[in-house]
């Protein structure tokens, strides 16, 4: 899940924003400077939340699967609004939403994994990570540039649903492990 989830949200929205902005929205550098910063303040101010939060470790994985498919779900929405000041308020929404995935994604390797295994783990993760995002980058581009850009809106609507059913498959699998 964490494959797909660089692959088509993160890397996806490095390509499909400047495209949005520009086709869609009809703006310029400034515009896509404002949205592209947002993400980033709504981890930085999520973060800050979830260093409060102190949950049970058979939590952590579902916090991190349930939030990863709310941030599909939000993604989703960005395509179909034409407002930019709607857009940022998204895009900051979903950074808050995304910072318990980040951080509780790590707590979890951690606690769940013993030393040995840890090494491999990340090395793996990393490796994961490091491949999906230029590979996403390589797909949301061609799909990017089809009929001249509009099919923005379909791409990140496509993309957030995936990541939304992904989410519910791999949160079922939780549930069912845990019981």
């Amino acid at each position: 899940m964490d494959f797909f989830w660089n692959m088509l949200l993160w890397a996806g929205l490095t390509v499909l924003l400047p495209v949005l902005v520009k086709t869609v929205l009809n703006s310029g550098s400034e515009q896509y400077g404002l949205l592209e910063s947002m993400t980033s303040i709504g981890i930085i101010i999520g973060s800050f939340f979830v260093g409060k939060i102190k949950l049970k470790e058979d939590w952590l994985i579902k916090s991190v699967v349930i939030t990863i498919g709310i941030h599909g779900l939000l993604f989703s929405f960005i395509g179909l609004i034409k407002n930019i000041w709607l857009i940022c308020i998204l895009l900051i929404l979903i950074g808050f939403i995304v910072s318990p995935a980040l951080i509780y994604k790590t707590t979890f390797y951690q606690k769940a994994f013993d030393e040995e295994s840890k090494g491999a783990l990340f090395t793996i993760a990393g490796s994961m990570t490091s491949s999906s995002y230029p590979l996403g980058i390589m797909v949301t581009s061609i799909l990017a540039t089809f009929r001249n850009g509009i099919a923005i809106p379909y791409v990140f609507l496509f993309y957030g649903l995936i990541i939304v059913i992904l989410s519910i498959i791999v949160y079922r699998n939780v549930l069912l492990k845990s019981k």
